[in-house]
């Protein structure tokens, strides 16, 4: 016969598996489109419900945790635990003590370990696949779902807030969103590039100081190694240490609309404990698939989403955004932003990046080019309108022109004509150096003025007129130690 004690002690063990069981659902709680920010979702899903069906078991209580005698992920037995929600926003946790599993997190973690996704696939099938969020082609209403506050009375406040603070002063305020454009080429990648190698190393950014802190470039454009490339190369051109912590997400080539984005890059913050205090953005128009950027309400979406991001990081949020096509110069900074006006109004800086119309420096002894470039603001809400930085492009850095010679020169988007010209000048070059390039990778030496009359429909004189414009420019060298005389492009 049992005892009095051990009769009590089964019935409370008894009534504690029965207040955790939750009857078996045909599927997880759906929510609303309008309920697509990651934390809600993660927080409002019944996470132990798609465990239970998983495992076939209502589980049973011990302690903090919920016991599942068949681990979901190894397959093990008694080896799984779950852990319910404890007030925080992630909607309960897991971990699996097995050999060959050995691995915990949120309802994101589970939906990668056992349906065999990669985290972004994890975070649409937990959207649109468990909790029923239709797949627009448009943001629609899928905007952060964040609650409001409550109304403060300024009597109430006994102390005067501090000043905004910059992850970069002048251009990257804390927990707000900037714009970097320029036109297509200019050189908003490298600018960009340089300013999370500052924040990241704690250095000075074209001279102006920055605040140490994780550096977060998100990748729109190009593969992921091109520019690992470009970030080493920037790195060790400035001589900082290989441990400085700049951080790379890649989404170049994927079809992800920049709430898909805006997920993703908070779910890998929060797992990795990724505390960034610059998040710079390359490109806009990369990153806003399925939206119209000429369209106010797609645009002020969009900004909404990178408001998101930087206050939900706690960081500050810059990206680059081109200009339109044709002359542009002849405008103020801020109306040379390409789409709706809804952008310029969103940020709290607007800084532009310009070419300049002085001759370019080249030293052919160390086959090197210093390109003239222009930095000025259209916009600053936060810090007194700054004056224009004059710089040149030693590539692959930027560097501050002390010496006050560009100040007297312009833009080259200045007048249509001068754009033209330009542009003609740049495509006869283009064809030059592509030869050039494309001769060294086939035959591994620099071709001689008569190899490039073959690769090149232009008369000799022509050729001869093309190579002259293109030296002017630093774009190629003529090496005159050899007969006939040798070209060779400048090094990277």
């Amino acid at each position: 016969m049992l005892s009095k004690s051990h009769i009590l002690a089964k019935q409370k063990e008894q009534e504690a598996q029965a207040a955790v069981q939750v009857q078996p659902v045909t599927s997880p709680q759906r929510l609303t489109a309008g309920q697509s920010n990651l934390d809600l979702l993660k927080g409002s899903f019944d996470f132990l419900s798609l465990v239970q069906q998983d495992t076939g078991e209502q589980g049973r209580l011990s302690g903090k945790c919920i016991h599942f005698d068949k681990c979901p992920i190894c397959g093990h037995q008694d080896c799984f635990r779950f852990y319910p929600d404890n007030g925080s926003d992630v909607g309960g946790t897991f971990y699996c003590f097995g050999a060959n599993g050995n691995i915990g997190g949120d309802a994101i973690t589970y939906i990668e370990v056992t349906r065999k996704l990669d985290a972004n696939e994890a975070i649409h099938h937990l959207k649109h696949d468990l909790c029923g969020i239709p797949k627009t082609g448009k943001l629609a209403n899928d905007v952060m779902v964040t609650p409001l506050p409550p109304i403060r009375l300024l009597s109430e406040v006994k102390e005067c807030p501090p000043p905004t603070r910059f992850a970069i002063p002048k251009i990257a305020p804390i927990r707000s969103v900037s714009v970097v454009t320029g036109n297509s080429g200019v050189g908003k990648t490298w600018i960009g590039g340089e300013a999370a190698l500052s924040v990241a190393s704690g250095t000075d950014f074209l001279g102006l100081e920055c605040v140490q802190g994780d550096a977060l470039f998100v990748n729109t454009e190009m593969p992921e190694d091109e520019m690992v490339r470009r970030l080493w190369m920037q790195r060790e051109a400035r001589g900082l240490s290989h441990d400085i912590p700049v951080h790379i997400i890649t989404t170049a080539g994927s079809l992800a609309s920049l709430q898909d984005i805006h997920d993703h890059i908070i779910a890998e913050c929060n797992a990795m404990h990724i505390h960034p205090k610059l998040v710079f953005v390359d490109s806009l128009y990369l990153a806003t698939s399925g939206a119209d950027e000429n369209t106010a309400s797609d645009m002020t979406r969009q900004m909404l989403m990178l408001q998101s991001i930087a206050t939900k990081l706690n960081a500050a949020l810059v990206f680059a955004h081109h200009h339109p096509k044709g002359s542009s110069g002849s405008r103020s900074v801020l109306d040379r932003i390409v789409g709706s006006g809804a952008i310029g109004r969103f940020v709290s800086a607007h800084i532009c990046l310009s070419a300049l119309d002085a001759p370019v420096q080249v030293d052919s002894l160390n086959m090197t080019v210093r390109k003239p470039y222009r930095l000025e603001w259209g916009k600053s809400r936060y810090a007194a309108m700054p004056e224009p930085l004059d710089l040149w492009f030693n590539y692959p850095i930027f560097e501050l022109d002390t010496t006050g010679e560009l100040a007297t020169y312009s833009e080259l988007e200045g007048s249509t004509g001068s754009q033209k010209r330009q542009r003609a000048a740049e495509a006869k070059s283009n064809q030059l150096v592509n030869a050039i390039s494309n001769h060294i990778a086939e035959h591994g030496e620099q071709p001689t003025r008569a190899q490039l009359a073959s690769l090149l429909p232009v008369k000799p004189r022509t050729l001869v007129d093309h190579i002259k414009e293109a030296m002017k420019a630093g774009l190629i060298f003529e090496d005159r130690s050899t007969e006939p005389f040798r070209y060779s492009l400048p090094q990277e």
